[in-house]
C-alpha cells in the first residue's frame, strides 16, 4: 500500500508532491517512534539536590519550631542529603540506571542498568516535566516500591531531551493490569 503526501501550497503556480511513503506493518500507529537513551553523568543534578536540601534547611530554621524538633528535622534533612548524594559520591553500582528504552506504541518501558540488564517497568506512577528537570516515578516488574529517576538536559543531547519530554507528556504510559500482574 502506498501513501502519498502532497503539499498543497502554491510553488511557481503548481502543486508539488513531496514524497511517497511505503506503508508497512512496522509503522507506528500513534506517531511515536521508539526512544533509546543512554545517560551521561550529570553536573547539574548534584547541585539541584544540594540546593533543594539547603532550601529545606532554611525553611526549618526560619520556622518557629522547638529546639528538639529543629534538631530532629535537621538530622533528617542531613540524612536525606547523604542518601540522595550517595550515587554521585560513589558511582558504579551494577543497579545504577544508565539508560532508558521506551516503545510508546507497545506501551513498553525498560530501564537499562549499568550491568547491561534491562528492567521492565510495569507502571509510570508520576511524571513531572519542567524546564531543566524531568522526574519519573517508575515501578519495575516484580517490585512494589518505585524507582525515582531525575534527569537534567546535560545528561543527553538536546534532541533526545526534546523527544523524551514529548513522549512523557503525550505518549500512553505503561500501566499495570487491574489484577496487578503486569
Amino acid at each position: 500500500m502506498r501513501i502519498r503526501i502532497f503539499f498543497s501550497g502554491l510553488c511557481n503556480g503548481q502543486f508539488q508532491r513531496i514524497r511517497t511513503l511505503q506503508g508497512s506493518s512496522r509503522s507506528y500507529s500513534n506517531a511515536f517512534s521508539p526512544l533509546e537513551l543512554r545517560f551521561e553523568p550529570s553536573y547539574r543534578l548534584p547541585a539541584l539536590v544540594v540546593g533543594a536540601h539547603i532550601l529545606a534547611l532554611a525553611a526549618i530554621f526560619y520556622s518557629d519550631l522547638p529546639k528538639f524538633t529543629l534538631t530532629i528535622c535537621t538530622a533528617l534533612v542531613a540524612l536525606s542529603a547523604t542518601h540522595s548524594l550517595k550515587g554521585f559520591i560513589k558511582p558504579g553500582r551494577d543497579d545504577t540506571v544508565v539508560g532508558l528504552s521506551w516503545y510508546p506504541d507497545r506501551k513498553q518501558l525498560a530501564l537499562v542498568l549499568l550491568s547491561g540488564a534491562q528492567l521492565q517497568v510495569d507502571e509510570l506512577r508520576q511524571k513531572l516535566v519542567i524546564p531543566g528537570v524531568i522526574v519519573l516515578s517508575l515501578v519495575p516488574e516484580g517490585r512494589l516500591l518505585p524507582i525515582w529517576l531525575m534527569l537534567t538536559p546535560d545528561q543527553m543531547s538536546a534532541e533526545e531531551w526534546r523527544r523524551l519530554a514529548i513522549v512523557i507528556k503525550w505518549a500512553p504510559p505503561p500501566q499495570r493490569d487491574a489484577s496487578g500482574q503486569g
